[in-house]
């Protein structure tokens, strides 16, 4: 009688840990990028509502010939909670609002409508 043996007994030690070194080294090149994204994502979601806050500004002003101040505008305004406005400045003569997220850069927005990046003055 002639005994088959079955040879295949799994993966070695050595195969499994290239496999682990390999995935480690694709972390560690993915990572940086994916928390660039999550900045660039946080800094543009500032952006968006400052250009939110320029529309509201422009809108009162077409009807007050003033620019309105922080809690006249922040009713109408959806807040993300992540979201600090640092600065808002509104008069007959233009405003400045400076806003911030959590985990991201300064912004600001005047009356010529540009979203900067900078604190008010």
């Amino acid at each position: 009688m002639i005994k088959i043996y079955n040879t295949t007994k799994g993966f070695s030690l050595v195969e499994i840990l290239i496999v682990i070194a390999i995935m480690a080294i694709l972390f560690a090149v993915m990572m940086p990028n994916l928390l660039q994204s999550r900045n660039r994502a946080n800094d543009t979601s500032t952006m968006h509502y400052l250009r939110a806050v320029a529309i509201k500004q422009a809108d009162y002003y077409m009807d007050y010939s003033t620019y309105a101040d922080e809690q006249t505008l922040l009713t109408d305004l959806v807040v993300d909670h992540n979201l600090v406005i640092e600065s808002w400045q509104g008069s007959a003569g233009g405003f400045c609002v400076q806003a911030k997220h959590v985990r991201g850069e300064s912004y600001k927005v005047n009356a010529s409508s540009q979203v900067v990046k900078g604190n008010c003055t």
